[in-house]
């Protein structure tokens, strides 16, 4: 960038590679409050807010009331880029997102047991087990559809295949909808037995077993798949 570009823009541009380059502020990460911000860039608090609103709307930034302003858990991702929330016909939806995740999904499983981290593979495992407990506890069932989502996410991650942890996230917000309609519809049972196949997927990729892993994880998509295309 170079001098005729808006001072906010340039600020914005700082900011950016603190986040993507420096590694400074991660996902998730609270920054400094704006006074302290603006004091490190050397920029007005006025310029810096401006510059904020920029990284807002990028989705770069997130602004949470009486808390502050955070680096977004999906940085400079859309929540739903492909407009998919907007189709009216929710259950022919969730058909087609488990298609997609049968053809991503199983493969990720065998990636993960290849590349995992041990400490990856410790995450996936708690998931696992917040998700089938709160699955099965009263009242909980949103919670256990949110650790769904993140299970699933730390799989993703763990393939260190960047096309893919960014794809997922992208997926899993443009279905959350569809996947809340779907429970809400007196499926809870069958929730909770699909949810079984968390926990084995979870100890088969602690083991580091590819083919079991890759099917374990074929069949947990594939019982969903057909519940919910009988329904």
């Amino acid at each position: 960038m170079d001098a005729y570009t808006p001072l906010p823009k340039r600020i914005a541009e700082t900011i950016s590679n603190m986040i993507f380059i420096e590694k400074k502020y991660l996902p998730g990460q609270k920054l400094p409050n704006e006074r302290t911000l603006a004091a490190e860039l050397n920029v007005s608090r006025n310029s810096l807010r401006e510059a904020l609103k920029l990284l807002v709307a990028d989705n770069i930034l997130e602004i949470k009331r009486s808390s502050g302003v955070f680096v977004s858990e999906h940085p400079g991702i859309s929540t739903d880029p492909l407009g998919l929330n907007f189709i009216a016909d929710k259950s022919d939806l969730l058909n087609k997102w488990l298609e997609v995740r049968l053809l991503l999904e199983p493969h990720s499983a065998r990636f993960v047991a290849q590349r995992a981290t041990d400490e990856e593979l410790e995450h996936i495992v708690s998931l696992a087990d917040l998700c089938y407990q709160k699955i099965h506890e009263e009242d909980s069932i949103s919670e256990g559809i949110y650790f769904d989502t993140k299970f699933h996410e730390a799989i993703a991650n763990a393939t260190h295949n960047e096309i893919i942890s960014k794809i997922t996230p992208i997926l899993s917000n443009s279905f959350h909808d569809s996947v809340l309609i779907a429970s809400a519809k007196d499926y809870t049972e069958e929730l909770k037995k699909n949810m079984e196949f968390h926990v084995e997927i979870a100890k088969l990729l602690q083991m580091r077993d590819e083919d079991g892993a890759e099917l374990s994880m074929r069949v947990h998509l594939m019982n969903a798949f057909h519940f919910y295309k009988n329904r």
